[in-house]
């Protein structure tokens, strides 16, 4: 063979490659192909692969599992005729997970907001990928177990690829309250069955004009608007610990970052421990988007406090380091 392109127009014709590329396509595969073409939902085998397939939403498993599940079930189950037809991988996992339960189980929930009274909880977040993202979540009184539920209504984009119009706009509160009401129409529910909307404290969500939820009390009268509890505690927990001495968040960062990055310095902190007939814990970071998460690492450098003070008296003294000479000098 030659580069040439009359060269490589001939080979792609040939018998070989022409039979290489019998039957493949670069459009998706729909997932209706999965399934038999005259099917019934009492179907057995078909009801294992949704039930098999249900199992990995709930738990949080990954769909890869499934490439080799198959096998394996019939391998073990040989004598059961429903595994020897089983057949079911990650792609079709997903259609089944997406297109069958998701869409069954969304119509179910739709189906009660129509016929009772519900709250919407919302609340804004940037995923990994610089999505800007709203959970939405519906509370309401579930009449089968007879008790109050939160169910996961969708996750809205707030810029959506689409539109990309809305970029500019931002997260306004306009954007946001179109967007709730876009996704709850959408169902043929009621925005009067709304009897309550809670939302962080933040001006766009709660402000008393022009906000979203604002909006919705124009909707909805009597609307009752109630904001995250856990984050006015974080405010007020933010607020208080600006009062103690700076010097005091500096100590438990430091101490974090003497240990983060050295293996040897854990294990020498580890004998210390022993000797003082303390558990080996290690420290925690201070971080700053967990709520509250200062009192576990007050609570564990208390705790560890005897081990810590001899453990860096020793650095100080045999290595000289500035680091450990700054802590030392700090308890």
């Amino acid at each position: 063979m030659t580069a040439e392109l009359t060269v490589l127009k001939s080979h792609a014709k040939g018998k070989k490659n022409t039979s290489y590329c019998k039957g493949t396509t670069d459009k998706q595969v729909p997932v209706s192909t999965f399934f038999k073409k005259k099917q019934t939902t009492k179907d057995p085998v078909d009801m294992a692969e949704i039930k098999l397939a249900s199992i990995l939403p709930a738990h949080n498993g990954p769909f890869k599992v499934m490439d080799h599940l198959s096998e394996v079930l019939r391998d073990i189950l040989s004598d059961s005729k429903i595994a020897q037809e089983f057949a079911m991988k990650r792609t079709k996992a997903t259609g089944v997970v997406t297109n069958v339960i998701g869409k069954s189980y969304k119509e179910q929930l739709a189906h009660k907001l129509r016929e009772t009274k519900f709250s919407v909880l919302t609340d804004e977040s940037t995923d990994v990928g610089s999505i800007k993202t709203s959970c939405v979540v519906v509370r309401f009184f579930d009449h089968d177990p007879e008790c109050v539920e939160s169910k996961f209504w969708e996750l809205c984009e707030v810029y959506n690829t689409p539109n990309p119009e809305n970029v500019g706009k931002g997260a306004t509160a306009s954007n946001l309250y179109k967007g709730l009401m876009k996704k709850i129409e959408k169902h043929e529910i009621s925005v009067t069955q709304m009897i309550g909307f809670g939302a962080d404290g933040c001006s766009v969500m709660m402000e008393a004009h022009s906000s979203v939820a604002s909006r919705f009390r124009n909707e909805c009268i009597g609307l009752f608007l109630i904001k995250c509890v856990c984050h006015s505690a974080h405010l007020c927990a933010s607020e208080a610990c600006n009062a103690l001495p700076r010097r005091c968040k500096d100590l438990a960062r430091e101490m974090y970052n003497f240990f983060k990055c050295s293996s040897k310095r854990q294990s020498e902190f580890v004998q210390f421990q022993s000797f003082i007939h303390l558990k080996p814990h290690k420290m925690i970071y201070t971080s700053q988007t967990r709520w509250l998460s200062l009192v576990a690492v007050v609570q564990r450098i208390l705790e560890q406090w005897e081990a810590l003070r001899l453990f860096f008296s020793d650095m100080w003294l045999s290595e000289k380091l500035v680091a450990a000479e700054l802590i030392f000098n700090s308890i």
